[in-house]
């Protein structure tokens, strides 16, 4: 090997060993600010199921025949309403973030955590739910109604996704 052959050789090193550490230096500040961003959570995948598991909980929870329809529109007082039929606001159909929703909606159950930053929401859909009257009659047209539970992050980026789950309630009519 000549000696131009070795510096040729020994630059084209250089040059390689440059644009991987250019790259390596580029690719870990982009994965620093999503890991960064997703304070105190396991990664995408573990929360995503975490969310899931939670959700099946408050689905089976809010799918009792004991919790009336009026408690969860609202119409009874003393409770805080958990389903709004017309409101788009997430701020108001929202348990905060970081918190129990069963607490804050006043309903029993076990403690249900889900993964930080996330607010849980619940939303009603155009199959609305007949009164309980109509159901055990069993009268024509008299149907369980359609909800949508839903996990939506605080933040929109690619450590966190929001998550929707459909329920029907009362469940025996389902």
């Amino acid at each position: 090997m000549t000696l131009l052959e070795m510096v040729v050789a020994m630059m084209m090193l250089v040059m390689f060993t440059g644009v991987v550490v250019a790259v390596l230096e580029v690719t870990s500040r982009f994965a620093g600010e999503v890991e960064s961003a997703q304070q105190g959570g396991n990664g995408v995948l573990i929360d995503h199921q975490e969310i899931q598991i939670g959700l099946d909980q408050l689905a089976e929870v809010l799918g009792q025949p004991g919790i009336s329809k009026d408690r969860l529109n609202g119409l009874v007082t003393g409770y805080p309403q958990i389903a709004f039929a017309s409101s788009t606001d997430p701020g108001q159909a929202c348990a905060p973030a970081d918190s129990d929703p069963l607490q804050v909606w006043r309903l029993p159950g076990p403690k249900l955590l889900f993964p930080p930053g996330y607010r849980i929401c619940v939303w009603t859909t155009g199959l609305v739910e007949a009164s309980t009257e109509a159901l055990v009659r069993r009268d024509a047209g008299a149907k369980a109604g359609i909800y949508v539970l839903q996990a939506l992050p605080e933040r929109s980026d690619a450590a966190s996704l929001p998550t929707r789950r459909l329920f029907c309630r009362p469940r025996p009519f389902c």
